[in-house]
């Protein structure tokens, strides 16, 4: 449903923005979060929802929803909940 409300003429730049938690080496966060950044694009691209710039952006460790978690340990439920993708949009102007 978010695919199909994107308007793939309206946007000049998509950001695909993958997040990860605290809970491993970051090498091995680094290559997990590019992944899941990779398949989301993959999978845009598959359902023909093909933008003129798509850029992958990765957020090791950082803008955590639940910060007690950098100083404590934290339920499973939160550290799933860090990995997590979301996407940034910027429209073209509008041609006067």
């Amino acid at each position: 449903s978010f695919l199909n409300s994107l308007k793939v003429e309206d946007i000049e730049k998509l950001s695909i923005i993958s997040y990860t938690n605290l809970d491993s080496d970051k090498n091995k966060l680094k290559r997990l979060a590019k992944k899941r950044a990779e398949n989301v694009k993959k999978y845009m691209i598959k359902n023909n929802k093909i933008f003129k710039n798509i850029s992958i952006e990765l957020k090791l460790d950082s803008d955590l929803r639940w910060k007690e978690c950098i100083d404590e340990e934290c339920p499973e439920w939160k550290l799933k909940e860090e990995n997590r993708i979301s996407f940034g949009i910027r429209k073209e102007k509008p041609s006067n």
